[in-house]
C-alpha cells in the first residue's frame, strides 16, 4: 500500500472474507483537478464537509496552465443540506465548513449541494436515505505492557439487518514542551525570570474526520467487539499527559460500503483513483452541469451513536519518553563558551540553563537549545485549555 502526503480520502475497510481490518489510503497522486467531496450528513450532530480539487503532480512542466486554474490550495465554497420537505441548512467555508444538523430528523431523505466559488461549478449528491444508529455496548482502553501500546476499544451492534458501520473519531490531548527554561534573552543579556519563559503546556485539538468502514457480514453476529479505534505506542506524545477521544459510530448503506470496498480493491491491485475509472468507482456525487465529470467521494446520512474515552497518564503512568527523543533533545543543545550568543539567538536558539564552575554566582557559560524544544505551541497545539478540561478526568489514585 502506498502512502502519500496528498491523501484526502481515508478509510479502513473490513475484509469480509476473514473479518480483519485493513487500513486504506486512496492514492491521489495523479489528478487533473478532480473534485473531492468528503463528509457524511450526521443527523443529531454537527456535520463537517470538506472539499478539494487537486492538480496533477505528473503534468508536463511545459503544459500551459488553464486560465481557470487556481494556484492556491484554498477552495471557497458554499454548502447546503436540503431535505425533501424543503428544509435547508447552509454554510460557507474555505476547504471545510460545519453545518448544524442537530435538529434534523431521520424521517426523510436529504441531499448535499456544493457551489465551488473557485470554478463556478455546482455539485450535488443523490437523495440519501437516513440509516439508523448502532447500539453502543462498551468502550474502554486497554494497556499492553508487553507490546508497549495502548488501545482504545469500541463494542457496538445493530438491532437491524445492516452489517455495515462507519466509525469516526475526534481527539484532544494535553502535552508538554520537550524542555523548559526560566532564562530570558533581553537586549543581549540573559536574565533568570524564576518562572518558565515559554508556554509549557499545550492542547492539540484534532477534528480528524478519519473514518473506518467495517462490515460484520462474515461474522456469526452483527456485532463488533473490542474494535480498535485508536492505538498508540507508549512513547506517543498524545498520551503523555491527558487524552480525550470522541468516537462517533453510524450505520451506512450497502452502496456506501461497496464504494469504499471498490476503492480498496483498486488500491491493492496496484491501481489508483486516477487510472482509467471503472463505472463502479463513481460515488453518489455529480456535477450538475457536467454529469460526465468524475467527482470523488460518497456521502451518507445517518444518526450517530457517540461515546467519549478519557485517559490520564497522571493516573496510569503508562507513557515513557523514548530514547530517540532523549537523544534528539541532546542534539538540539549547544554550549556557548565563546561569546556567540547573538549568532545563536538569530539562528533559532534560546538560553536553556547556566553551567557553573568555580564561582557559584557567575556562570562559566550557558547551554542553548532550539526554540522549538521550549515552546509547546511550536509542536502545533495551543496554550489554551479547553473548557472544564481538568474535571473530565478521573485521577483518583
Amino acid at each position: 500500500m502506498r502512502h502519500h502526503t496528498a491523501v484526502i480520502l481515508i478509510s479502513a475497510v473490513l475484509a469480509t472474507a476473514r473479518g480483519c481490518i485493513y487500513p486504506f489510503e486512496a492514492d491521489l497522486d495523479q489528478t487533473e483537478g478532480r473534485m473531492v467531496i468528503e463528509g457524511d450528513i450526521r443527523i443529531g450532530d454537527l456535520t463537517t464537509i470538506q472539499v478539494s480539487h487537486l492538480k496533477s503532480t505528473l503534468e508536463e512542466e511545459t503544459k500551459a496552465p488553464s486560465p481557470d486554474y487556481n494556484p492556491t490550495s484554498i477552495i471557497p465554497f458554499y454548502a447546503t443540506i436540503e431535505g425533501e420537505d424543503g428544509t435547508r441548512i447552509e454554510a460557507r467555508g474555505n476547504n471545510s465548513c460545519v453545518l448544524d444538523t442537530r435538529n434534523l430528523t431521520a424521517s426523510q431523505r436529504y441531499k448535499l449541494l456544493i457551489e465551488d466559488y473557485t470554478t463556478g461549478e455546482n455539485y450535488a449528491s443523490d437523495w440519501i436515505e437516513v440509516t439508523g444508529r448502532p447500539v453502543l455496548d462498551d468502550s474502554h482502553y486497554s494497556k499492553n505492557e508487553e507490546n508497549d501500546e495502548i488501545r482504545f476499544l469500541l463494542s457496538i451492534h445493530s438491532d437491524g439487518s445492516t452489517p455495515y458501520y462507519s466509525i469516526a473519531y475526534d481527539e484532544v490531548y494535553e502535552y508538554h514542551s520537550m524542555a523548559t527554561t526560566t532564562l530570558r534573552w533581553r537586549d543581549g543579556a540573559i536574565v533568570d525570570e524564576g518562572t518558565p519563559v515559554f508556554s509549557r503546556t499545550c492542547w492539540m485539538d484534532k477534528a480528524t474526520g478519519v473514518q473506518q468502514v467495517v462490515s460484520t457480514g462474515a461474522m456469526v453476529e452483527n456485532r463488533l467487539v473490542d474494535f480498535p479505534v485508536r492505538t498508540f505506542s507508549r512513547y506517543d506524545r498524545a498520551i503523555s499527559v491527558r487524552y480525550h477521544l470522541t468516537i462517533k459510530a453510524s450505520l451506512i448503506s450497502a452502496k456506501a460500503y461497496q464504494y469504499w470496498e471498490n476503492i480498496d480493491k483498486i488500491s491493492y491491485q496496484g491501481g489508483d483513483l486516477f487510472s482509467p475509472i471503472p463505472s463502479e468507482m463513481r460515488g453518489n456525487l455529480y456535477n450538475v452541469n457536467n454529469p460526465e465529470e468524475l467527482v470523488l467521494g460518497y456521502i451518507s446520512a445517518s444518526e450517530v451513536a457517540q461515546c467519549d474515552l478519557y485517559y490520564s497518564n497522571i493516573k496510569e503512568k503508562f507513557y515513557r519518553i523514548s530514547e530517540t527523543e532523549k537523544a534528539y533533545l541532546l542534539l538540539q543543545q549547544i554550549a556557548d563558551t565563546g561569546g556567540n550568543a547573538w549568532t545563536l539567538f538569530y539562528n533559532g536558539y534560546y538560553p536553556y540553563y547556566a553551567v557553573y564552575g568555580a564561582s557559584e554566582s557567575v556562570p562559566d557559560y550557558y547551554m542553548w537549545i532550539r526554540n522549538s524544544c521550549l515552546d509547546c505551541e511550536s509542536m502545533g497545539g495551543e496554550a489554551k485549555k479547553p473548557a472544564v478540561w481538568d474535571e473530565l478526568f478521573d485521577e483518583e489514585l
